[in-house]
């Protein structure tokens, strides 16, 4: 059976979205993911095919099949393709919540407030603007 050739187009009055990546330089494996649900028919309906790919590479990271749409296998699919990248993510959420002052938390960290930890920064120092006339 082959399938229609105006599935991606859409239905009268469903608006349209603009295509967010148009001019970005996609430059190296984990930069942009992207996800898709397909379906394979089969004898008595379908079997709903959703996968998570590297857009550099190509690479599916990783796939599920469901009988149903709903949305956990969706989610599995994504949870594995996050399962490859632990230490990526790892690194990044311990540099934003350890070290990265916010500015709307006083320029402490996210740590700072949810574990109590003392402010230890010295506040009694304050910043002098030198005059470049007064050498």
């Amino acid at each position: 059976m082959r399938p229609s050739l105006t599935l991606s187009k859409p239905a009268n009055g469903h608006r349209v979205y603009p295509y967010l990546l148009r001019g970005v330089q996609i430059e190296a494996p984990g930069h942009v993911w992207s996800t898709d649900i397909t379906y394979i028919a089969m004898g008595k309906g379908f079997l709903y095919l959703t996968a998570v790919m590297d857009w550099h590479s190509r690479y599916v990271l990783s796939w599920q099949i469901s009988n149903t749409l709903d949305t956990s296998f969706c989610l599995e699919a994504l949870h594995g393709a996050l399962l490859q990248y632990p230490s990526l993510l790892a690194e990044y959420f311990a540099y934003y919540n350890h070290q990265r002052p916010h500015q709307h938390l006083d320029g402490l960290t996210p740590a700072h407030l949810y574990f109590g930890l003392p402010d230890t920064r010295n506040r009694t120092l304050t910043p002098t603007l030198l005059n470049p006339n007064s050498h």
